[in-house]
């Protein structure tokens, strides 16, 4: 996946413009090809560049950075988050006060299945000053060639599953074009 460039991204005022449409935009883009559901208090989003081009505009927006010096380092940071080749990363939302009573995540509770393959999640980030408000987790997937073609196939069924408390949980079976985008993402 390509690195975010300074190109990339809209001047501070022509996002202030445009940001409504542009979050409308992405909260239509999220649904259909980047966000599961696990129950009703985990959510799944897979990042990619796009995903992480509209985040770093909010917080360029949020923190009024016009300073190409800032922007540049912010850049720098966001451009470690972008995802290697065959690895699929996501940010898992939890909702607030709900890791006090399940105890510590492990990657492994999170995993990707398709068809016959099962890929364990590898929890990149979950430390205490990681966190905002709720509770956020960065997960890797790592994928073979044999499964990024599985996932983009018409005739596979992928799901993810969190096994963490005491009931699983399963998102419920992710589209074919969801499942064909994060297969490009894996490129």
């Amino acid at each position: 996946m390509r690195l975010i460039s300074l190109d990339d991204l809209l001047p501070l005022e022509e996002f202030n413009l445009q940001r409504k449409e542009l979050f409308e935009q992405q909260q239509k883009y999220l649904e259909r090809f980047r966000r599961v559901k696990l129950g009703t208090e985990f959510t799944l989003i897979f990042e990619n560049r796009q995903t992480l081009i509209f985040r770093l505009q909010e917080i360029l927006r949020v923190a009024r950075l016009t300073d190409p010096g800032k922007i540049h380092r912010e850049l720098a940071v966001f451009n470690r988050l972008i995802p290697a080749q065959n690895i699929l990363q996501a940010s898992l939302l939890v909702e607030q006060g709900l890791v006090k009573t399940l105890g510590p995540l492990q990657g492994n509770y999170l995993r990707f299945e398709i068809g016959k393959h099962s890929l364990p999640g590898d929890l990149v980030t979950a430390r205490p000053e990681d966190m905002a408000v709720g509770t956020s987790f960065w997960v890797q997937f790592a994928f073979t060639a044999e499964q990024g073609k599985a996932l983009g196939g018409e005739e596979a069924k992928a799901e993810v599953i969190l096994r963490w408390g005491s009931n699983p949980l399963a998102s419920q079976s992710l589209s074919l074009e969801m499942r064909q985008a994060l297969a490009l993402d894996l490129e």
